[in-house]
Order: structure tokens, then sequence, then C-alpha cells
């Protein structure tokens, strides 16, 4: 009988956590008036390397080396990522998108630091590039949880819902490692005004790893980019 009121007040506090985090969580997007009419016929645009926040606790092991290696990584892969969402999401817009290994090269010759983007202000680097807008993309990473602790939720939420003939199980999201915030942003190059800004939330764990919780942010991010026709 105890263990099942303790296994009940764990469903419970679960799914408490899982209704608030889901409502904190709600997308959010910006859009600036007349959009098309912000910038120049036929625009270039292009793609920033990813600006990466870490906080939480660091994984066991894990040495600063390796923590800046994956950091360095990340940004490109992001960077990487996001360009092929938009790339297709924009296929046939009135707008042109600078290859990402062009645009970083450029900004690595031109003594940018493309690891610390964030150093620099987003029409500067506009300007550098002869784009007319730049898309300046950051992500958070929090981690709570590890590997091993997520997987052994996942499994306690396999065995209530065995002991429950399937009808409890706790709720999506408990099990994850990390919460995934994600912002994109489109910024002119003319004055630095914000034009378009969308951000989303993903949970990642030991299944399901960060960088594919990140195609799935772009994924939905880029159904948000709008016409600019």
């Amino acid at each position: 009988m105890k263990t099942k009121c303790l296994n009940f007040q764990i469903f419970a506090i679960a799914l408490t956590i899982s209704v608030l985090t889901l409502f904190s969580c709600a997308p959010k997007t910006y859009q600036v008036r007349n959009l098309p009419q912000q910038l120049p016929a036929n625009p270039m645009i292009a793609v920033l390397p990813y600006q990466v926040i870490f906080n939480g606790k660091l994984p066991k092991n894990l040495t600063e080396e390796q923590r800046a290696k994956q950091d360095r990584e990340e940004r490109i892969a992001f960077q990487q990522s996001l360009f092929s969402y938009l790339s297709g999401k924009l296929h046939g817009e009135p707008i042109r998108i600078m290859q990402i290994q062009q645009s970083n090269a450029k900004l690595a010759e031109l003594g940018f630091d493309i690891y610390n983007i964030e150093k620099y202000q987003p029409q500067e680097l506009a300007k550098a590039l002869g784009a007319d807008a730049v898309v300046t993309p950051s992500m958070e990473k929090f981690r709570y949880r590890s590997d091993e602790a997520s997987f052994a939720i996942d499994a306690a939420s396999a065995i209530l819902s065995v002991a429950s003939k399937g009808a409890v199980g706790l709720p999506y999201g408990v099990s994850s490692t990390n919460d995934v915030k994600a912002n994109c942003a489109l910024i002119s190059a003319k004055d630095g005004t914000m034009l378009w800004n969308v951000a989303r939330i993903g949970k990642a764990n030991w299944s399901y790893q960060v960088n594919n919780v990140m195609d799935d942010l772009h994924r939905r991010m880029a159904r948000k980019v709008p016409n600019f026709d």
C-alpha cells in the first residue's frame, strides 16, 4: 500500500512539473511590420555561427579542453543544421542565402573569431560579409541530470506502466537530461533592427541527444520564417 502511494506521489509531482513546463515554454515569434519592405530587392542574408551557453553540471570526466572542443564543434554543427532548414524553407523566395563555408571563411579572413561570435555586433558582421541581414542563432543548454539517471527514470516509468497495465507512466520530458533553449533572429545590416525572431525549447535525454533536439527545433523554427515576396 505504501509503495502504491509513493508511486502515485511521484507521478503527481512529475505531472505537475510537466504541466507547468508546458505553459512556461510556449513558443514565441516576433516579426516587424512590412518585413519585405525593410530589405532591398533580392536581398542577401548570412547565417552566423551559433552562440552556445552552457549551464548546470558538467559531465563527469569531461576536461576543460574537451568541453571547449565540444563547444566549437556544436557552434558550427548547429549553424549547418539551421542553414539547411532555412534554405529549404526559403527555396523559391526572392532571397539569397550565403553558403556558410563562404561566410565563415570570410569572417575568419577578416579577423573575426567565429567560435566567439557573440563578441561582435550583428550589424558589424553583416557589413563585413556584404549581406543585407544576418541570422543570429543562440542556444542555451541547462544540464541537470546524467544520462544514467535519465535512463533510470525511463526504466521506472516503464515499470509503473506495466504495473498499472499501461494506464500510468511518467509524463514526457521528466527523464530529460538537458533543457535546450534555441533562439534565432534576423538583424538588418542597415540599422541593426531586429526584423524577425523565433524561440523554441526542447528536451534531450539519454536516447534523444542534443543534436537531434536541435534538428527538431530548427525544423519547427523554419516553419515560422515569413514570406519575402
